[in-house]
């Protein structure tokens, strides 16, 4: 079951190691902000020889998309890049099991809910801890079938954290087939108390604060770059940024120079970074201050929208931790 980019990679990387039969996506549509990463499986079902089954909406709500689940006979459901919930009784049709995919830095009870990859970079975490786990009707709350532990190096960007997370994901499924972990839906139940979730972000999150330290500033670009809609300021849109040392002049937000390749040098907190990709209609004019957003409002913002829908649900230490630091904790 896929909806996004990196779900795919799984498939892909899946290839010759054991058998899928078939995929659960979306109907084609335009590619909005609003499913970061939305990828149509057709063509690639097509090209395979894989069966394809296609729904209309995401949450599962239409009777149509319901009936053409039940009408499906499902063995194992591996829900990969299927970023909603899934109703119980599609959980309940499964012959064996369905089986997420989830973790965090701290683990996949650290940081349940959303956007777990782009905080990790965010945040300038050191690893990640990713969990295949039997999907229950809770949040990533299901018995855990395996985990996975990997580095997150400092030029990591959101793509190869999701590529690293395929590619655990592929070695704990083919490593639960192979032992029988899967078939037998032997699983480790997880602790009902510390539980962390992570707050959900919003493209409007995306605001550059060009205050920010050149080392956090990177990782803000780090987290939201491709297949995201990346790190905003104004009409220019950055993809891709590196610090640069130096002591050099101008307020925060100052288009310092144009370089040969095409890369722009901007002022930030303590130094400068250097935006080695971007897109904006015109190119900044050197001297130019570019608009500067607030990034303790963002993050008071993100934790208000979580706290009013999720009262329930304690945010991470590691994000109240950052927004700390930011001042978001400080009228």
């Amino acid at each position: 079951m896929c909806a996004v980019e990196n779900g795919m990679d799984v498939v892909r990387l899946a290839r010759g190691r054991f058998a899928i039969e078939g995929i659960i996506g979306l109907a084609p549509r335009d590619k909005t902000d609003a499913i970061s990463g939305l990828t149509d499986v057709g063509p690639y079902c097509r090209e395979t020889g894989l069966r394809h089954i296609t729904v209309e909406t995401y949450n599962l709500s239409k009777e149509s998309d319901k009936r053409a689940l039940l009408d499906a006979e499902i063995d194992v459901l591996l829900v990969v890049g299927w970023q909603r919930l899934i109703p119980e009784w599609l959980i309940e049709h499964c012959a064996v099991a369905a089986i997420g995919v989830h973790g965090s830095a701290g683990g996949i009870t650290g940081g349940r809910g959303r956007s777990p990859q782009n905080w990790a970079l965010m945040l300038g975490c050191p690893s990640f801890e990713v969990s295949t786990f039997f999907v229950d009707p809770g949040v990533d709350s299901g018995d855990v079938l395996d985990s996975r532990q990997f580095d997150l190096a400092p030029d990591d960007d959101i793509r190869m954290s999701h590529l690293k997370v395929s590619a655990a994901t592929v070695d704990m499924i083919e490593a639960g087939l192979a032992s029988g972990a899967i078939s037998e839906r032997r699983g480790t139940p997880q602790p009902t108390e510390g539980i962390r979730y992570m707050p959900q972000r919003r493209p409007e999150d995306g605001a550059i604060d060009w205050r920010l330290s050149a080392r956090d500033l990177v990782n803000f670009v780090r987290a939201l770059t491709r297949p995201y809609p990346g790190a905003a300021c104004g009409s220019l849109r950055v993809w891709r940024a590196r610090a640069l040392l130096g002591d050099f002049p101008g307020s925060h937000g100052t288009v310092l120079a144009h370089l040969a390749g095409g890369e722009l040098v901007v002022r930030a907190g303590e130094a400068a970074v250097l935006l080695d990709d971007w897109e904006a209609p015109k190119v900044p004019a050197i001297g130019s201050a570019l608009p500067c957003a607030d990034a303790a409002e963002q993050m008071r913002g993100i934790i208000a929208r979580h706290t009013e829908k999720h009262p329930e649900l304690p945010i991470s230490e590691d994000v109240l931790r950052y927004a700390h630091r930011l001042g978001a904790d400080r009228l």
